[in-house]
């Protein structure tokens, strides 16, 4: 039992060091992911279009990986909870078992937030991500094709 508690100790101080020194090299990574993949609709050339392909695939590779990481924690204290309640013989006989998985639960719940990869605290790394990078995306297309109408509107004389 107290391996395991050490074995859990030592993933979360990885966690932690992996999100700290990582996070900088993801925030200028999903900013490019997020300008190609943007001028890249925006344009429709083919240069753009397979380079947006490839770094949305990497992308979605470094949150599928964050998640999985997060999944895994999630079900490693479901399963901790699972055991406190149906206090196996081993912890009737002695409450220092029950007493160190119930701080191992409580500890838990306060790193919980270390466990999520994040890009240096400005965004969380989960599928979230995708669908707020989506609709960021659109708004800047909606105002990309206003200015491209403005234009086309002035070059043919019917705008001021």
């Amino acid at each position: 039992m107290a391996e395991l508690f050490s074995i859990h100790e030592k993933i979360l101080s990885l966690s932690v060091m992996t999100n700290n020194e990582f996070a900088p090299q993801i925030v200028p990574f999903m900013t490019m992911c997020f300008c190609t993949t943007l001028f890249g609709i925006f344009i429709e050339t083919k240069t753009f279009v397979i380079w947006s392909i490839i770094t949305i695939s990497v992308a979605y590779l470094v949150l599928r990986l964050c998640c999985n990481a997060y999944n895994d924690m999630k079900k490693t204290a479901m399963i901790i909870h699972e055991i406190m309640q149906k206090k196996p013989p081993f912890m009737m006989a002695s409450d220092l078992y029950y007493n160190k998985m119930k701080s191992f639960t409580l500890q838990y719940l306060h790193w919980e937030s270390y466990f999520k990869f994040n890009g240096c605290g400005l965004f969380t790394l989960d599928y979230t991500f995708i669908f707020s990078s989506v609709s960021a995306a659109t708004s800047y297309l909606i105002v990309l094709l206003q200015f491209d109408m403005t234009s086309i509107l002035k070059s043919e004389g019917l705008s001021e």
